[in-house]
């Protein structure tokens, strides 16, 4: 972890306006990951429920940012599963010089726990095999092969005929992953 650093969170991150320039830096470095869709910082302000950006508290530059969003269908319906509402933690980038010193695994951590505080289901949808990884090590389940799911799957996938294989698939082997076991 780099001790320099501090994590601030937004909540309702639509109301302040103030905090657009961090928005922009986000939506930037979206452009620069492969397995990312590329956001606007108009997108991430308007659909985060929850904002986190990660400061270099030397020189307060941002070095990472995430965010809690809606899980929606391709059509804009909100995904529940057994009830309850389902989250994606989003878009989570870490700037290079910062990667590899856990600010990507405590931005996953610290929307894993809000998630579960607002009794929230969170899923992340990648194909990152690094991510992956960081998932298995903090209890996150891939789900592809489990029945129970398969609609959630379905419902986060944005593809017109279901087939895995775009970057970004929850249908894809390992591409859609759970941290808490609905209610």
């Amino acid at each position: 972890m780099i001790e320099t650093m501090r994590i601030e969170t937004i909540e309702r991150p639509f109301d302040d306006l103030s905090c657009l320039p961090y928005f922009k830096w986000w939506a930037a470095q979206t452009t620069n990951e492969p397995h990312m869709i590329t956001e606007t910082p108009e997108d991430l302000l308007a659909s985060a429920l929850v904002a986190l950006f990660v400061f270099n508290s030397t020189n307060e530059s941002p070095i990472g940012a995430a965010g809690i969003f809606p899980a929606r269908t391709k059509d804009g319906e909100a995904i529940f599963h057994q009830g309850q509402l389902t989250v994606e933690m989003g878009s989570n980038v870490v700037a290079e010089p910062y990667r590899c010193h856990g600010v990507g695994k405590t931005l996953i951590e610290q929307r894993i726990a809000i998630a579960k505080q607002r009794g929230w289901l969170p899923v992340s949808v990648t194909s990152n095999p690094i991510v992956h990884r960081v998932f298995e090590q903090i209890g996150g389940i891939a789900v592809n092969g489990d029945p129970e799911f398969k609609s959630m799957r379905e419902g986060l996938c944005l593809c017109t005929d279901r087939t895995p294989d775009c970057k970004i698939c929850p249908m894809a082997e390992r591409g859609c992953w759970v941290f808490s076991q609905p209610k």
